[in-house]
């Protein structure tokens, strides 16, 4: 039985498999981290489906950590996803711009000043696009 989206319900156990791989490089204060997956759906995982869905996708991301005890963090990442030509209209792709301020003493810090922005791209001949933007006091205990 399948839901509205296509949902199984996991009663036919068909195969499914992932393979991917993923790199993270540090110097000084900067990351670069990145990973890419490729993968494969039975054609059971959805009712109309008369092959298999096969997908890549994958993220990479730099990271930065500056000022005194590196109260800073910048982060910039780049995502996608890649369907096959016949579900073309599902790809999707995604750039997120993160930057973070950690107030207080370094020893015990739980307060950061948070902003980010995310703008996104879905679709292929006919795009959806949206923007997102967060500002917010971050607490942690």
């Amino acid at each position: 039985m399948f839901g509205i989206a296509g949902q199984g319900n996991g009663s036919n156990h068909k195969p499914f498999r992932r393979i991917g791989g993923d790199v993270s490089l540090n110097w000084q204060t900067f990351n670069l981290h990145g990973m890419f997956m490729s993968g494969w759906d039975d054609k059971e995982f959805d009712s109309g489906a008369t092959e298999a869905y096969k997908f890549t996708g994958g993220f990479a991301e730099l990271d930065y950590a500056g000022l005194v005890n590196n109260r800073m963090v910048a982060s910039a990442v780049f995502n996608w996803v890649t369907p096959p030509d016949s579900d073309k209209e599902r790809k999707v792709s995604a750039f997120s711009a993160m930057l973070r301020y950690y107030l207080g003493d370094w020893t015990a810090v739980n307060v950061a000043l948070h902003a980010e922005y995310t703008h996104r791209e879905e679709g292929k001949s006919v795009k959806f696009k949206s923007d997102q933007l967060a500002m917010l006091i971050d607490f942690d205990f």
